[in-house]
């Protein structure tokens, strides 16, 4: 399978949805290409296809506002997200990438699907704080070991399994306006030492392998803390 016939109207693409087949092959080897499908679906980032610790950011920033970026964080060079040129960024599309050390997200963007940055290294911060993000899918940001900085927008209300397991993170952010969360949400993150915890529900492995935890304030008055599943 080395080709396909793309709808205009296809607005979702699973993960992994093409591994092991001729046509992924060939985007792997090359290593410095993009490729989005016509309905504007990015589906595939090239490993070279960013400088070295590039930063990708909203249209909305301003000069000042990426020149802090740049003295507070190794960020090098600057890639705005309309640049990509793309609607929807798909499953996967920037997994295990090595170039990204800072994300500032766009206004257009709603939804980050399953494991679409999942393994980017060298990344230390996300900004969602422009974009109008709802959910955040399974492993989105899984195993980003370096990062450390996560701010999370007040229409954010689904938050999939796992999705900032094995980061560096030393707080959890607030997650009151979430109504759905998964599984292992901060799994693995050992720089978390206390949690502020003001929702009534601790969720399933949620803070498994956070080996520096040691204390946990639970909301308010503490009235619901037996509702742990």
């Amino acid at each position: 399978l080395s080709s396909f016939t793309w709808s205009n109207n296809l607005k979702e693409i699973g993960v992994d949805a093409f591994t092991g087949t001729k046509f992924y092959e060939n985007l792997l080897k090359n290593d410095k290409g993009l490729y989005d499908i016509p309905s504007g679906i990015l589906i595939y980032v090239g490993a070279n296809y960013f400088d070295d610790n590039t930063a990708i950011v909203s249209d909305s920033l301003t000069e000042a506002q990426i020149s802090a970026i740049k003295a507070n964080y190794p960020v090098d060079n600057v890639m705005k997200f309309s640049e990509l040129n793309v609607k929807c960024i798909g499953s996967g599309s920037f997994r295990n990438n090595k170039k990204i050390t800072y994300i500032d997200l766009p206004e257009t963007l709603d939804e980050i699907s399953n494991s679409t940055f999942e393994g980017c290294s060298k990344l230390e911060a996300i900004d969602s704080s422009h974009a109008a993000l709802t959910s955040i899918g399974r492993r989105a940001f899984a195993n980003c070991e370096s990062l450390e900085t996560i701010n999370l927008p007040a229409s954010l209300t689904t938050l999939g399994d796992e999705a900032f397991a094995n980061t560096a993170i030393s707080e959890t952010p607030d997650l009151t306006t979430v109504a759905s969360i998964g599984k292992g949400v901060f799994m693995g993150c050992h720089n978390i030492t206390s949690v502020n915890y003001t929702l009534d529900t601790v969720y399933e492995n949620m803070f498994n392998g956070c080996s520096s935890l040691s204390s946990i304030t639970w909301g308010v008055d503490n009235s619901n803390r037996d509702n742990v599943i």
